[in-house]
């Protein structure tokens, strides 16, 4: 797991890609990895599909890095955290 993330996190290049049904939808793993980069949805769909290839379960958790911050409605507030 260690080496999958640490392969994400230095060889697949960050660039956001927020132009239309981009700022929402992550490419396909493949393309991420063919390509080489992709944004953060990118990279989590990257790492989620190599996890799986290996056995490991994971899931797409949805954060606001602003420190403090509590959206009302979000999974804080509806106690899925």
């Amino acid at each position: 797991m260690r080496a999958l993330a640490q392969f994400v996190q230095h060889d697949i290049r960050y660039v956001a890609i927020e132009l239309g049904i981009g700022g929402y939808q992550p490419h396909p793993a493949e393309e991420v990895f063919a390509h080489r980069y992709g944004d953060c949805k990118d990279k989590a769909t990257l790492l989620s599909s190599m996890l799986s290839q290996i056995g490991v379960e994971s899931y797409y958790v949805v954060i606001n890095s602003e420190r403090g911050f509590v959206t009302p409605g979000d999974a804080s507030e509806r106690g899925w955290i």
